[in-house]
């Protein structure tokens, strides 16, 4: 592992192409160099320091001077050792954590001060500070002084800024799920990959699909980056060596005519368990239908509609992870019977909150808030997982038929 060229990626003195065209002693030699000009000690200092002290220095500095702690100015006037307990403050007044900072190394440091959980907690990391830091959103001082909402809520506009995506596509993500999306976003803007115009039309997962190119050329790990979550491609393009999971990588369609024995866990990164059945007309992804007789199913129009069968599944970015009684038919759909699943949702009835009931409406194929509990029972598709105030749009939903 060697983070040198991400502490020159990060502190913004190299793009992503330019680094690619160095050699690792380039790469060293310019962070020297940016050392020196950053610090008030000689060149033969940070000469004198293997490849991880020097990364260690340098990501203690670029903190300090992008996180908005000092002005290069201010940088220029201090050692080495300076920046290192200048940050040690900055760290204690985040995490409360005290002296035992002390006893931590500058790359340690670095990560408490982006978002890691402090050593024995309880609660686990979450980078979107570290996020909106590298992406100059906001400086340290904003960080400590909002809380861990106005952090997760603050992200969430810039990645809607930055991405061609609807407020609660990020609103729908986990913590860990929306810091690696903001961090393939900020890598690709603070790299020079895209600026903040070209990003505003792609989605997320163009967004990903971008990156992983930008690393292959970078790494020629090529498939394999398929598999690693957005956090640790990005850590990929910083420098750290990745650890893949898989013996053998396939791409595309595989046979298997025995049985497949499983020992380990079965990890599917869909998101709804489906099961196929005959439409009766226009059902597309994200329609809340009923059933007609049979496998066949057409969607909703009656509120309350004890016949409910489900979301199809498909819609916005979620994809089934398990489709069963599958047949080769172009008048079969996957209807998610539970999981997580976009769904079309009228708020015209009534503004629908996060884990609230939903159930069906007289607008076709538009799920609603279920707020009789004497006739909902029966006719529950699921709760909602994002907010809407009103008119109608995709909605990501919890699936639970009751």
């Amino acid at each position: 592992m060697n983070l040198i060229r991400g502490v020159l990626l990060a502190g913004g003195f190299r793009t992503h192409h330019s680094l690619n065209g160095m050699s690792p002693d380039d790469q060293r030699n310019t962070l020297i160099v940016e050392m020196v000009a950053h610090s008030n000690q000689l060149v033969g200092s940070y000469q004198s320091l293997n490849d991880a002290d020097l990364a260690g220095a340098g990501a203690v500095m670029v903190f300090l001077l992008k996180g908005g702690s000092r002005t290069a100015t201010e940088l220029k006037t201090m050692s080495a050792d300076d920046h290192r307990n200048t940050m040690i403050v900055g760290i204690d007044a985040l995490t409360n954590i005290g002296h035992s900072l002390q006893a931590l190394s500058n790359l340690d440091l670095v990560l408490l001060g982006l978002g890691k959980a402090p050593p024995g907690s309880l609660v686990p990391s979450t980078y979107m500070q570290g996020v909106l830091l590298a992406g100059a959103f906001r400086n340290l001082g904003a960080i400590i002084a909002a809380a861990g909402g106005d952090i997760r809520n603050t992200l969430i506009v810039e990645m809607v800024a930055h991405s061609s995506q609807p407020i609660a596509s990020y609103q729908a993500l986990n913590d860990a799920d929306l810091a690696g999306a903001g961090a393939v976003m900020v890598f690709l803007l603070r790299g020079g990959i895209r600026d903040a115009a070209a990003l505003r039309t792609m989605t997320a997962d163009s967004q990903r699909n971008a990156a992983i190119v930008e690393i292959d050329d970078q790494t020629g790990f090529g498939e394999s980056l398929q598999e690693l979550r957005n956090l640790d491609l990005v850590k990929t393009a910083l420098g750290v060596v990745p650890k893949f999971r898989w013996a053998a990588l396939f791409k595309g369609d595989v046979g298997v005519t025995g049985d497949v024995v499983v020992n380990g866990d079965l990890i599917l990164t869909g998101a709804d368990l489906a099961e196929q059945f005959t439409a009766e007309g226009d059902c597309e992804p994200g329609s809340v239908v009923v059933l007609s007789g049979g496998d066949r199913v057409r969607i909703c129009d009656t509120p309350y509609d004890r016949r409910v069968a489900g979301v199809v599944s498909g819609a916005g970015s979620y994809r089934p992870a398990l489709v069963m009684d599958c047949r080769e038919s172009s008048g079969r759909r996957p209807l998610a019977l539970t999981g997580k699943v976009w769904c079309k949702v009228d708020a015209g009835f009534s503004p629908v909150r996060v884990g609230d009931l939903l159930t069906t409406s007289a607008t076709p194929g538009h799920a609603m808030l279920a707020s009789d509990s004497r006739q909902s029972f029966g006719a529950v598709i699921g709760k909602a997982l994002a907010d809407l105030e009103s008119g109608r749009a995709l909605v990501p939903v919890l699936v639970s038929l009751q």
